[in-house]
C-alpha cells in the first residue's frame, strides 16, 4: 500500500510538471505570433507616440575626397525616400511628408523631425549625430553638431582607410559606384571609443552586410526631438522599411522593452543579406545587433550647445 501511494505521488508531481510545461509552451506559441494590431502600437511606442512629424530624406552627399560627386536629387536620395515612405501606414493625418531640403510646412521647436541619411547626406542628422572619419593618423569629427560624441552610446564614422566597397546606385540604375566603408564607434570607456562593423561586413569588393543606426535624441530647449535613420549604405538606411515591416514581432516587442520607454536611445540593425538588382542595391535580411545592443540614453535638452560645433581632438 505504501509503495502504492508512493508510486501515485510521484504521478503527481509528474503531472505537475507536465502542467507548467503545457502552460509555457501555450505561452511561447503563443508570443510567436502578432496580435491584430500590435505591430502598429508597438510602433507608435517606439517612433510615433504623439506630436506632428516633419519626414526629411538626405539631399545632399558630401564625398570623400576621389570619390564622385552623386547626382543632385532635390526630392530626397532613393534609399533615404524609401526608408521614410514605409512610414505612410503607421502615420495619422496630422504627419507633414517633406520631400525638399528646406520644409514648406513650419518647424516650430515642438516639431518631431524624422531624418533619414547619415551625417553624410542628410545636414539635419550631421548636426545632431556625431560622425567621424578614420585616418592613418587617427579618428577626427567631420561635422559640426549640437550634441557632444560623449553625450552619445553609438557614433557613425567614415573609414578613409579602407578600400571603398561597391553598390549598385539607384541614383543612377545600373551603374556601379564605389562607396568609402562606414564604420559606428562605441564606447568602451572614458574618452576612448572602438570602431565596430558588421561581420562580413569587410569581405569582397562587392557589399555584403550594412548597418542602420537609429537614434533618438533631443532637438530643442523646449520639447522638440529628432529620429535618425543612418545607414552605413543606402541598403542600411533602407532597412527602416524591414525594421517597421518585417521585423518579427517578438524581437520588436523585445526592443521596445529594452528601451525601457525612455524618450531618447539608440540601437543598430544588421543587415545580414543584401541583393544588387540592377535597380540598386536593396537589403532582404536583418537583425538587431548583438554586439551593439539597445541602449536608452541618459541625455536631456540641457545637453544641447548653443551652437554647433566640431571638436579639434583627434582620437587614436
Amino acid at each position: 500500500m505504501l509503495e502504492a501511494l508512493e508510486a501515485i505521488t510521484g504521478l503527481e508531481i509528474v503531472l505537475r510538471v507536465l502542467k507548467g510545461s503545457t502552460k509555457f509552451a501555450a505561452k511561447t506559441f503563443l508570443d510567436y505570433f502578432e496580435k491584430p494590431g500590435e505591430r502598429r502600437e508597438l510602433i507608435g511606442q517606439l517612433f510615433l507616440d504623439q506630436g506632428d512629424f516633419l519626414f526629411h530624406p538626405g539631399t545632399d552627399w558630401r564625398p570623400a575626397p576621389g570619390q564622385n560627386e552623386a547626382p543632385y536629387r532635390g526630392r530626397g536620395y532613393p534609399h533615404e525616400l524609401r526608408a521614410l515612405r514605409s512610414f505612410v501606414p503607421f502615420l495619422t493625418e496630422t504627419a507633414a511628408y517633406q520631400e525638399t531640403l528646406f520644409f514648406r510646412a513650419e518647424v516650430n521647436p515642438q516639431s518631431r523631425l524624422v531624418c533619414a541619411g547619415s551625417p553624410k547626406s542628410n545636414p539635419l542628422a550631421g548636426t545632431y549625430l556625431p560622425s567621424f572619419e578614420l585616418t592613418e593618423d587617427g579618428a577626427r569629427q567631420q561635422y559640426d553638431t549640437l550634441i557632444r560624441p560623449q553625450s552619445l552610446k553609438y557614433l557613425f564614422g567614415e573609414d578613409l582607410t579602407a578600400p571603398r566597397v561597391q553598390v549598385v546606385s539607384m541614383m543612377q540604375p545600373g551603374m556601379a559606384a564605389a562607396k568609402t566603408r562606414k564604420v559606428l564607434l562605441s564606447w568602451k570607456g572614458k574618452d576612448d571609443f572602438k570602431p565596430w562593423q558588421p561581420k562580413g561586413y569587410g569581405a569582397g569588393e562587392e557589399l555584403r552586410r550594412d548597418f542602420l543606426l537609429v537614434s533618438r535624441l533631443p532637438r530643442t530647449s523646449i520639447g522638440g526631438d529628432i529620429l535618425i535613420l543612418a545607414g552605413g549604405h543606402g541598403a542600411g538606411t533602407e532597412a527602416t522599411r524591414l525594421l517597421l515591416h518585417c521585423l518579427h514581432v517578438k524581437q520588436l516587442r523585445e526592443l521596445v522593452d529594452s528601451l525601457r520607454g525612455k524618450p531618447y536611445y539608440q540601437f543598430v540593425i544588421e543587415v545580414t543579406e543584401v541583393k544588387h538588382p540592377k535597380t540598386g542595391t536593396v537589403p532582404t535580411r536583418i537583425k538587431i545587433s548583438e554586439d551593439l545592443p539597445p541602449v536608452p540614453l541618459n541625455v536631456s535638452a540641457a545637453d544641447l550647445l548653443r551652437r554647433a560645433v566640431k571638436g579639434r581632438k583627434v582620437w587614436r
